[in-house]
């Protein structure tokens, strides 16, 4: 979010009360930005000479005064001058040259530093023992040991005669930008930086234990030994947070009046100028800045020309970070980055920790940046019409696994949110509720609600599809007449061959003794409770469906009606045989409706009864055969045998 325009004017505003002049702020060639006055000896910049900077102190203010001058002196004048040899010059920075030495007494190679000749001064002299006291004070294993403080003389080859070296543990090393630049690009470059940055922030994190401020973090100034050593340097320009540091003429963060130390990485206090608002969370931007390096290959602060860098590194926007950058990264470089101090991690252990935290998170990230390229190829294949499940699984499957290793990776959960909810769309349109409940139950409480009431209609409805399917397969099932139908046909069978051998019995009777109406009704009704009385016992096994009943109830209604026909033709006074033969004409006539409208396969018992019924009429004496035969052919061509096939069909 932009600024309004009334942060550049709250800045020169704020110079303007504490005495600093913009217009002196003109870099040097080797990059550092000095003030007309602190062009003197007597200034104080950082030394590294690759990165824009900005020193502005006055030689009395801030604790780099005469009197500090004057003390310097005394110091210079008491220092030995046999301690080491001087050899070749091995580095240079803005204020600083470093030549390699021999440190005679011990008989070791050693480093030393000095004032480069046309900035020694009194007060050049204050500074480089001010940088010698704190970084001796703070021996920390990233922080390079000073061994001893000795005056150089022309013969040893110093810069010039009487000027203080400080003599230093000798590493054989390359600045960290250097090798940022050399392995930008393999495979584990982020790894290694961030270990880097890591060790960075142990020798920080002592300082500020220690009540110093290094106000000039920045991969110039970390050098990196063969060994794996990382060393933070250039401690010249350091504060005390407090007054109980122990190091004898280190001014007072509170006191400092100046823009000093590197634009490209500042933070807002470090622009304003004002001490007042230096604190630890000064050095955490600066370790924040970075890290955005380290990220993007790229200054924190940048612009065209000096007034652009100033005011963006005054304003400190959130940077947009591009999609390759993790984004646990990239969160934490803008929060260290925060405009407000407060806004920024507490400490520079506490920024340390989010950093080892990403490393044992970054296969969980890893995980969830492989869903979101699976997600990405899901929607891919919907676009192309293809089915996009597939990767829509393999996404929800990498997306856990990212959150079991790391339960709190906040794009593993979201991106996890957004797959199940993909997942439940799909399981909605394909009607697959069960699996619509499993993948909701995976889902956070927050997100459900309206899955929720989605899944629910959905199961609402397929729960009220199931039950008329239910109910239409119950009355298919009641339709069936296949069930038993093996039972009924060897009943069916057993009682058309009982009905024949009765009829032939009583035609038999009736020939030698004669056979009477009342014997040929008690005969009927003998046939009828052969029907029924196996029916009613056996009902649910020979007829377990509603229409082998309704089958069942229309056979027993034959017989019955059989009854009713040959009572009413005894009452019309007809001759049992010749009754018989015509008695089978209804029974043709019913049959031949039933071939018509339910089974054209009865159509041969019905012209079998109807030629029974003509031959019992025209010849009396084979009607007892004819009944038979008749009533035999229904029971087994149509009312019992016949159906089981006719479902099979």
């Amino acid at each position: 979010m932009a600024r309004p325009p009334s942060a550049a004017k709250e800045l020169h505003a704020t110079w303007a009360r504490l005495g600093i002049d913009a217009s002196a702020i003109d870099p040097e060639p080797d990059g550092t930005l000095r003030p007309a006055e602190a062009l003197a000896p007597a200034s104080a910049p950082t030394v590294a000479s690759d990165a824009i900077q900005v020193t502005q102190q006055s030689a009395p203010g801030a604790g780099d005064g005469e009197e500090d001058a004057e003390d310097a002196s005394g110091i210079v004048a008491r220092l030995g001058t046999e301690e080491v040899f001087v050899g070749r010059q091995i580095g240079e920075g803005g204020m600083g040259t470093v030549w390699e030495a021999r440190q005679r007494s011990l008989e070791r190679d050693v480093a030393v530093k000095g004032i480069k000749r046309e900035l020694d001064g009194p007060i050049g002299r204050a500074q480089l023992l001010r940088e010698a006291r704190v970084t001796g004070a703070l021996e920390h294993p990233n922080i390079i040991p000073v061994h001893a403080l000795v005056r150089g003389t022309t013969s040893a080859g110093a810069a010039q005669d009487g000027a203080p070296l400080m003599v230093m543990k000798r590493v054989e090393g390359t600045a960290w930008s250097d090798r940022m630049d050399a392995t930008r690009g393999q495979p584990d470059f982020l790894e290694q930086q961030l270990r880097i940055l890591m060790q960075v922030c142990h020798a920080v994190h002592f300082a500020h234990t220690r009540g110093v401020l290094h106000r000039d973090l920045k991969p110039e100034n970390v050098m990196l030994g063969g060994f794996g050593e990382v060393y933070v340097l250039d401690w010249g320009i350091a504060l005390a947070l407090h007054d109980q540091t122990g190091i004898p003429g280190l001014p007072l963060a509170r006191d400092a009046r100046g823009v000093i130390g590197t634009i490209q990485y500042m933070a807002p206090e470090m622009v304003a100028g004002d001490g007042e608002h230096l604190c630890v969370q000064s050095d955490v931007y600066l370790l924040g800045a970075i890290l955005h390096e380290i990220l993007v290959d790229a200054p924190r602060h940048e612009g065209e020309a000096l007034p652009q860098v100033l005011h963006a590194a005054w304003i400190s926007e959130p940077y947009a970070y591009p999609p390759e950058v993790p984004a646990e990264l990239a969160a934490l470089a803008n929060r260290a980055c925060e405009r407000d101090p407060a806004e920024r991690p507490r400490s520079a252990e506490i920024f340390r920790q989010a950093l080892e935290s990403y490393l044992e998170h970054r296969e969980s990230a890893e995980l969830a940046e492989e869903a979101a390229r699976r997600v990405a190829s899901a929607e891919e294949r919907a676009a192309a019409d293809e089915d996009p499940v597939p990767a829509l699984r393999e996404a929800r499957f990498a997306y856990k696994q990212a959150l079991r290793i790391w339960p709190q990776n906040a794009a593993a959960r979201a991106g996890l949110q957004d797959v199940l909810g993909a997942l439940i769309d799909r399981a909605l349109a394909d009607q697959a509720v069960e699996l619509a409940r499993d993948l909701l139950a995976e889902m956070d409480e927050e997100h459900v609600g309206g899955w929720r009431s989605k899944v629910d209609a959905l199961a609402a409805q397929v729960a009220r599809r199931e039950a008329k399917m239910r109910r239409l397969e119950e009355e298919a099932k009641q339709a069936d007449l296949a069930p038993a139908a093996r039972q009924r046909r060897v009943f069916g069978v057993g009682f058309a061959l009982g009905f024949f051998a009765l009829n032939v019995g009583l035609d038999v009777w009736d020939r030698r003794a004669g056979v009477g109406w009342w014997v040929y009704l008690i005969a009927t009704g003998a046939v009828a409770g052969a029907f029924a009385i196996p029916v009613l016992v056996y009902l649910k096994s020979l007829f377990p469906t509603r229409a082998a009943r309704r089958l069942a109830v229309a056979l027993g209604m034959m017989l019955f009606g059989q009854a009713v026909t040959f009572t009413g033709l005894m009452l019309a006074g007809l001759e049992l045989r010749p009754a018989l033969g015509l008695s089978l004409l209804p029974l043709a006539t019913v049959i031949t409706v039933k071939a018509v409208l339910l089974d054209p396969r009865m159509w041969w018992a019905g012209l079998l009864a109807l030629g029974a019924g003509a031959l019992g009429i025209a010849w009396p004496e084979s009607a007892f055969y004819g009944v038979g035969l008749a009533y035999s052919a229904f029971f087994l061509g149509g009312a019992l045998l016949d159906y089981e096939g006719q479902l099979e069909d």
